[in-house]
């Protein structure tokens, strides 16, 4: 961490950038975004050494997503991420319902404590009915169109569904000794499938996929 390295963030990411703990770290807790320009962050005038030097060792920095126009439309603040869990069964990937977040009420993530939404999606890309805003412990509420943005939840549809789902069940094959992997997913604004985290289960060993 040295001035160097602060100065240059706004040369290496022509975007803004996010910046996030690698350890310790759920729900959207910790991560800021920045548009560092000449070494400070023009949206609250922070040096990019002060945002670096307050998160110790541990941090990652990363060029700003910009999402498609269909994540876009649904909410423009935050890219919108779709979870995809593939499992194995047998010498097949298959993958479980599939869960769209989405950010709400002026927030840039779209993490379900940070104010966003979740709406189930099918295989061929329609929204369900209704989206869920869930609280802590077993509170939540539903809506059938976004607060901020109005759009109909039923009456939504995402083109890339089939083509993340296949991707997905892709990149599984390739560990094919891993029961269960959970994909956090987007499209940026250049229709790229874009891989925002991944996690994954170690299952016994008929339940891991057969070569």
């Amino acid at each position: 961490r040295d001035l160097r390295m602060s100065r240059g963030l706004g040369d290496v990411y022509k975007r803004q950038a996010v910046i996030k703990p690698t350890v310790d770290s759920s729900s959207g807790k910790n991560v800021v975004i920045v548009d560092i320009k000449n070494g400070f962050n023009v949206r609250d005038g922070k040096s990019a050494l002060h945002i670096i030097d307050s998160y110790n060792m541990n941090f990652i920095v990363q060029e700003k997503i910009i999402p498609n126009e269909e994540l876009s439309t649904l909410y423009p603040k935050s890219i919108n991420t779709l979870r995809v869990i593939s499992y194995c069964v047998g010498d097949r990937v298959e993958v479980a319902p599939i869960s769209l977040r989405i950010g709400g009420g002026g927030s840039e993530i779209d993490n379900i404590h940070s104010g966003g939404l979740s709406v189930a999606v099918s295989n061929d890309g329609k929204l369900a009915k209704k989206a869920y805003r869930l609280g802590y412990g077993n509170s939540f509420e539903s809506f059938e169109k976004h607060p901020d943005t109005n759009v109909i939840f039923g009456d939504y549809e995402l083109s890339f569904v089939e083509r993340m789902i296949s991707v997905s069940k892709e990149l599984h094959m390739l560990t094919a000794n891993i029961g269960v992997i959970s994909w956090d997913l987007t499209v940026d604004d250049n229709d790229n499938i874009v891989i925002i985290a991944v996690s994954y289960t170690h299952l016994r060993a008929h339940e891991t996929c057969a070569d």
